[in-house]
């Protein structure tokens, strides 16, 4: 008992000094935002109705466009930013710069809901979705504070509140698989640690909404797809030929298959089948 007394009192003195230093700290303090946002997203987010997607890389315009959290839900496409920020924020709705001041340092940025434009009209060619099936979200983090009004979608701290704002349906259940497999179909860069998360995710959402299609034969499937349309449009998916798991339409990124498409099974890396030679 006497070696617990000193043991605990050294914990709570060393969670305080922790505390301080976070909360004296602008960016410790916005990584420890970011995180419990992350958590938020996915665990008061009920998985039934939303599926996650982190950290995606999607391509638009001249190169490409990278958004930090798109949720697809009945209720529409959520395009989650996230800033981390230290400082005082002045700007509104018909401002086009808004200002960070700092002490006595000032930095000017653009206004976030007028910088997403090109990125918003970008998803909805992309994903083939209307205006006003995308949501907008800019999450400031951090030891930031508005100054002024700003629109309802700039949000400081979690966001699932807001997400949860929204109850009239928009986009059916067919709809949200055609733009889950759109979105694991274009994005790019993902490392095989965020592949197979993302493919666990998928898998436990089609289990939980009950959408997977039955199985067909994936010689039946190309077969059944019209020349001028993909997969991922009609939203049918083959079985895999080896293990019977779903397959995934993905896009080659590098050397000379680069842009060339290609089924894989999201049984991977256990299964390593693949069908390519998509038209």
């Amino acid at each position: 008992m006497d070696l617990l007394t000193p043991l605990t009192l050294m914990m709570t003195v060393l969670a305080l000094v922790l505390l301080l230093l976070i909360s004296r700290n602008g960016w410790l303090r916005g990584r420890l935002d970011e995180w419990w946002l992350d958590l938020g997203l996915r665990r008061l987010l009920d998985a039934r109705h939303y599926f996650l997607f982190s950290h995606v890389t999607l391509p638009g315009g001249q190169g490409s466009t990278q958004i930090d959290y798109l949720v697809v839900s009945p209720f529409g496409l959520f395009v989650v930013d996230v800033r981390n920020l230290h400082g005082w924020i002045f700007g509104g709705a018909d401002k086009k710069l808004w200002t960070l001041q700092h002490g006595r340092e000032k930095q000017r940025f653009q206004n976030p809901v007028e910088q997403h434009q090109l990125q918003l009209a970008t998803l909805q060619s992309l994903l083939g979705l209307q205006e006003d099936q995308i949501h907008l979200a800019v999450v400031f983090v951090g030891r930031c504070s508005f100054k002024s009004d700003v629109p309802d979608n700039i949000i400081k701290g979690g966001v699932t509140a807001y997400i949860k704002r929204y109850q009239q349906e928009c986009l059916s259940q067919a709809q949200m698989t055609r733009v889950i497999n759109a979105i694991e179909q274009h994005r790019l860069e993902s490392t095989p640690q965020q592949e197979q998360l993302q493919l666990a995710r998928l898998e436990h959402w089609r289990q939980q909404v009950d959408v997977t299609p039955a199985p067909m034969p994936a010689a039946a499937v190309l077969a059944s797809v019209p020349p001028h349309e993909s997969e991922a449009t009609v939203g049918i998916t083959p079985v895999c030929p080896q293990c019977g798991s779903p397959m995934i339409l993905r896009v080659s990124q590098n050397g000379t298959n680069r842009g060339n498409r290609f089924w894989r099974c999201s049984a991977y890396p256990q299964c390593r089948s693949v069908i390519s030679n998509i038209s």
